[in-house]
């Protein structure tokens, strides 16, 4: 997949991640949502998410085009980062749904990135 069309799948993506958030807030901001305590996991999903993409959309765009293959050793190690970080929170004795959530979003986000690849 060339680098134009791999940036508008993400940035497709990043919309369709927000608007699944704008769902979860009901018209509210993060920070009302997070300090009266109602975070559900699927904002906190999403949040990861969202935060994995726009991670993968910065890197691509800073890239050389064509896309270098260190670019896709650079999304490895960010996709193992999380995978960690998910594993770290999932093996907590006492487990934070929120986190595992967040992680688990993000982790998604990279795999998910890492399959536009394969195009």
């Amino acid at each position: 997949m060339n680098r134009q069309a791999l940036l508008q799948q993400i940035e497709a993506r990043i919309e369709a991640v927000t608007a699944s958030m704008q769902q979860h807030l009901g018209g509210q901001t993060l920070c009302q949502i997070h300090k009266d305590g109602r975070v559900t996991g699927g904002l906190k999903y999403d949040e990861g998410r969202l935060v994995a993409l726009r991670a993968a959309l910065r890197q691509i765009k800073a890239a050389a085009d064509p896309l270098p293959d260190a670019l896709l050793d650079v999304l490895r190690a960010e996709a193992a980062r999380w995978q960690e970080q998910l594993r770290r929170f999932q093996n907590q004795e006492q487990q934070s749904i929120p986190w595992i959530a967040y992680n688990q979003g993000g982790a998604d986000a990279c795999a998910d990135v890492l399959r536009l690849f394969d195009s």
